[in-house]
């Protein structure tokens, strides 16, 4: 899912920081680590959404938005 998604994410880029901070790994992979989290940021966040809106249409469609 999105959320798992996001959290390995999160996962991988803090064990790439303290890789980075630890002089075994480069900045090349802290920025390739941040740059994926913020892509599963971005994912988590629009999967949020599409839900939200199919919510509301199937409200619209059944005649059960509320106002």
């Amino acid at each position: 899912s999105q959320k798992e998604s996001l959290e390995l994410a999160t996962e991988v880029a803090r064990v790439t920081n303290v890789k980075f901070k630890e002089g075994v790994g480069s900045n090349l992979e802290v920025v390739t680590a941040e740059t994926e989290l913020r892509q599963a940021q971005t994912n988590y966040y629009s999967a949020i959404y599409d839900a939200l809106v199919a919510k509301v249409d199937l409200q619209k469609a059944t005649g059960t938005l509320q106002k």
